[in-house]
C-alpha cells in the first residue's frame, strides 16, 4: 500500500471494511473473521481509534496474529504490508473475503458498521445456504405427505417409477420416518406455507394492489402463468391466413424466470418472491443471489436446492441444468419489445423484463398483414392501406427497429418484407 493511499484511509476513518488497532489485542482473530465474512478489508495495527499513528512492533505483531490465525476455521490467509510515518511503523493486514463462513472458538462473527457481532443460527443457515455449505431443502419437517399430490406427481413423471415412496425417500423428499423434508413439503403438501410462511409469491400490480400465491410450488407456477396471461396485453397480427399473437412480455421466458425464482431461491431467507407489474417493466425478485461460481453470463449448473430441482425436472417444469437462463435470453432476443437485466446482491436476485418500445399500433399491424402476402414498396403499402407514403415510411422505420421488417434493394427498387422469424 502506498503512503498516499494509507493517509486517505486514515482521513476516512474506521468503516465496515477498515479497523484501527493500537496494538494486537486478544480479539484480533474475531476481527479477521468478521471482515472475512463480509467483503474483506484491512486492519491497521499501530493506529488508534481516532486515526492517530502510535506505531507498533511489526515483527511481534505478525507473530501474534499468526497464532490467532491457527484458531480460525476454515483457515483465512491474510496478507501483510508495512508503512513508516514519522519513524513509526504501522502493520497493514489485508483480509480477503472468504468463500465460506469462518469462525473462531465455535462462533461466527460478522462486521457491522465499525464493530463486530456473532451471527445468529438463522443467519448462519441463510449464509450457509447462500454459499452452498449445506442444502436447506434437505431440512426435515414434522409434516406428512398428501396422497393426492403424490398421485398427481406420479401421473406427471417423465418415466416409470416402480416404488414411488422409496424413490422419494432415496432422493431426500421424504425421511425414513415418512415425514416430509422441506423439498417434499413444497411439493407434496396442500399448504406448505403453514410451516414455511415465506414460501409464497406476491404479485404487485400497477395500482399497488397485490395478490399472494400459495400452495405447492408447481401449482404456484401454473396459477401465476394464468394470472399473467389475463393481465398482459396481447398484440395480434393477421398476415394472410397466418396469425401471430405477441404478448407484451415473452410468456415462455417469464414462466422460466418464475420457475427459477422458486427452484433456486434461498429458503433460509425469510422473504417471499416478489413479482412487480409496471407500465413498462415486469420485475421478478427472489431471495438469494447466484451460487458461487455462477453468474447470468456464465450459468453453471449448480442448483442450490437439488431435491427441489429434481422434483421439478421429473414433472417437466425444468429442463437440463444450466439451460434456463439461456432460454430466457433466447426468448427475449426473439421478442420485438423486451430486453432483460439481472441485478445481484448478497441477499436477492432481481430480473427485470423491460419494454424497450410500446406494443404495435393498428397501422403497424396492418402493414405487417400487408407484407405477409409478399414484399412491397412503401408506395404500394400506402395505396393499399389508404394512408400517406410518409406515414408508411415512419411506421416501417419503427417496425425495422424492433425487428419485424427488413429493407431490401436501394433507391426506386426499395422493397420491404417480413423478417424470416415471422
Amino acid at each position: 500500500m502506498k503512503t498516499e493511499e494509507f493517509l486517505d484511509y486514515l482521513k476516512e476513518g474506521e468503516s465496515e471494511n477498515l479497523e484501527f488497532k493500537s496494538r494486537v489485542s486478544d480479539d484480533i482473530g474475531e476481527e479477521i473473521c468478521a471482515l472475512s465474512n463480509l467483503d474483506g478489508g484491512h486492519i491497521f495495527v499501530g493506529v488508534s481509534d481516532d486515526g492517530g499513528i502510535r506505531g507498533c512492533d511489526v515483527k511481534a505483531s505478525k507473530e501474534t496474529i499468526s497464532q490467532h490465525l491457527n484458531n480460525i476455521t476454515p483457515p483465512v490467509e491474510v496478507y501483510y504490508d508495512r508503512i513508516e510515518i514519522d519513524e513509526k511503523e504501522v502493520l497493514i493486514v489485508r483480509v480477503p473475503e472468504s468463500d465460506h463462513l469462518c469462525g473462531i472458538g465455535g462462533t461466527i462473527y460478522l462486521r457491522t458498521g465499525t464493530s463486530k457481532r456473532p451471527l445468529s443460527i438463522p443467519e448462519i443457515m441463510s449464509r450457509g445456504a447462500e454459499t452452498l455449505l449445506f442444502e436447506v431443502d434437505k431440512t426435515p419437517t414434522d409434516q406428512l405427505p398428501d396422497d393426492e399430490y403424490i398421485e398427481e406427481f406420479s401421473s406427471k413423471t417423465r418415466g416409470d417409477i416402480d416404488d414411488l415412496h422409496q424413490y422419494l425417500r432415496n432422493m431426500g423428499a421424504i425421511t425414513e420416518e415418512g415425514k416430509l423434508t422441506l423439498a417434499g413439503l413444497l411439493f407434496f403438501h396442500e399448504k406448505p406455507q403453514s410451516t414455511l410462511p415465506h414460501a409464497s409469491v406476491r404479485m404487485i400490480f400497477q395500482d399497488d394492489s397485490w395478490k399472494r400465491f400459495s400452495g405447492p410450488i408447481w401449482k404456484i407456477v401454473e396459477n401465476i402463468e394464468n394470472e399473467l396471461k389475463g393481465k398482459l396485453a396481447l398484440s395480434s397480427i393477421q398476415p394472410g391466413f397466418k396469425r401471430i399473437d405477441v404478448y407484451e412480455y415473452p410468456i415462455k421466458a417469464v414462466r422460466e424466470a418464475i420457475v427459477n425464482s422458486l427452484v433456486h431461491r434461498n429458503y433460509a431467507i425469510k422473504s417471499e418472491v416478489f413479482i412487480e407489474l409496471d407500465s413498462n417493466k415486469l420485475v421478478i425478485k427472489n431471495p438469494g443471489s447466484f451460487p458461487p461460481g455462477t453468474t447470468p453470463e456464465n450459468p453453471n449448473p449448480i442448483p442450490r436446492n437439488p431435491i427441489i430441482y429434481e422434483l421439478m425436472f421429473q414433472v417437466g417444469y425444468v429442463e437440463r441444468q444450466g439451460r434456463g437462463i439461456e432460454l430466457i435470453k433466447e426468448e427475449c432476443e426473439k421478442h420485438p419489445f423486451v430486453s432483460i437485466n439481472y441485478e445481484l446482491d448478497s441477499n436477492f436476485t432481481t430480473l427485470t423484463f423491460k419494454k424497450e418500445v410500446e406494443s404495435l399500433s393498428k397501422k403497424e399491424r396492418n402493414i405487417l398483414s400487408s407484407l405477409s402476402e409478399r414484399e412491397k414498396s412503401a408506395s404500394e403499402i400506402a395505396s393499399e392501406l389508404d394512408v400517406s407514403k410518409t406515414t408508411v415510411l415512419r411506421k416501417i422505420d419503427r417496425l425495422k427497429e424492433i425487428g419485424f421488417v427488413e429493407k431490401i434493394g436501394k433507391g426506386p427498387a426499395t422493397r420491404y418484407r417480413l423478417k424470416e422469424k415471422f
